[in-house]
């Protein structure tokens, strides 16, 4: 099957392959990984698969493993509250290959909070430091920032990796879980659009990836 496609203006044709028609930006650079349809995301998509949280426990900063904590126990209570089931919770230090593997993993703490973070963060388009949260090459500047991500897990094209973290403990507590049709949000509290926004300190940047 061959489909006629205007895309930006320019219409171009495609044949299908397998079923598929693809269709890609000129000069774009595929990804080590890639979303599918299959493999879409967001976090909604990430639950409805089998899923274990990780609780990041290697920070340095005793207010930054309790931030990690609290964040844990908010979800499990979230989750058993809504669907009448413990979730499965691992620590980064104890879970295991086969269960990193087996399950979409939604790691609390990001690299320098959690080892499962950490061994992954050349594979995931994540970058956070205490001045700026960089998604995907681009650059967020923000302290007391908390960031959010899914992407397509590393370890199991057909799991996610999710990740929860912050410039700093109190960006920890800011950060969300995002839902709907984003990939990535980024929470600050201290910013002056975030400040206008009802509440304060939600929904400052969210995005794809």
């Amino acid at each position: 099957m061959t489909a006629k496609v205007v895309w930006n203006g320019v219409v171009r044709s495609l044949t299908a392959r397998d079923g598929r028609l693809e269709l890609r930006a000129e000069g774009r650079t595929p990804a080590a990984l890639e979303k599918t349809d299959k493999l879409a995301g967001p976090l909604d998509d990430a639950v409805g698969t089998p899923f274990a949280v990780v609780l990041g426990t290697t920070s340095r900063d005793p207010e930054m493993r309790r931030a990690c904590e609290w964040r844990v126990k908010t979800f499990v209570v979230t989750w058993r509250n809504w669907q009448k089931v413990e979730p499965r919770v691992f620590k980064d230090t104890e879970i295991s290959d086969a269960d990193a593997a087996r399950y979409s993993l939604l790691l609390v703490g990001g690299p320098g909070e959690n080892a499962v973070a950490r061994r992954l963060a050349s594979r995931i388009p994540l970058e956070v430091r205490p001045d700026a949260i960089v998604v995907d090459g681009k650059t967020f500047p923000a302290t007391e920032a908390g960031v959010s991500l899914v992407y397509p897990s590393p370890l199991n094209p057909e799991r996610y990796i999710g990740i929860l973290a912050g410039t700093s403990p109190g960006g920890l507590w800011f950060a969300e879980w995002q839902g709907g049709e984003w990939d990535f949000q980024i929470v600050d509290g201290r910013s002056a659009a975030a400040a206008a926004l009802d509440p304060p300190g939600r929904f400052p940047e969210r995005g794809r990836v």
